[in-house]
């Protein structure tokens, strides 16, 4: 016998990447909470070590490093990877468990020069800036 109080889940659609899914009779917090799980348990990558060698633009190096680092990256094709925490080296270049990327723009005119990740060169085909 169902109660009024019963969690109920009904799944609408499930296939190997996706699950679309309605979840009734439970508080939201239960629900945000089920939520960040979902999504601390998908793998992502993100630019985390900047290492900058000449920024003469308006823009400080810490600002340059923060928004490089919310560029997101399509790493689709990531499965040869290793978290670096379970990485046995001890090198931010190691290409068992890093990708590098290069940004190397220069505005030789009087103009204001709009720089995107589409000037962003890298080293690998399965990781790229989207």
């Amino acid at each position: 016998m169902e109660e009024e109080n019963d969690i109920k889940l009904e799944i609408l659609e499930l296939d190997k990447d996706h699950v679309r899914f309605i979840i009734k009779n439970v508080e939201i917090s239960f629900v945000n909470s089920l939520r960040r799980i979902m999504i601390a348990e998908v793998p992502t990558m993100a630019i985390e070590f900047v290492k900058i060698r000449s920024n003469t633009s308006v823009i400080h190096d810490e600002m340059l490093s923060h928004r490089l680092g919310l560029i997101p990256l399509d790493s689709t094709n990531v499965g040869n990877y290793m978290w670096r925490s379970d990485c046995d080296c001890f090198s931010a270049e190691c290409p068992n468990c890093s990708v590098k990327f290069k940004l190397n723009v220069k505005n030789t005119e009087d103009q204001n020069l709009e720089v995107t990740s589409k000037d962003l060169l890298w080293d690998n085909e399965n990781i790229v800036p989207n």
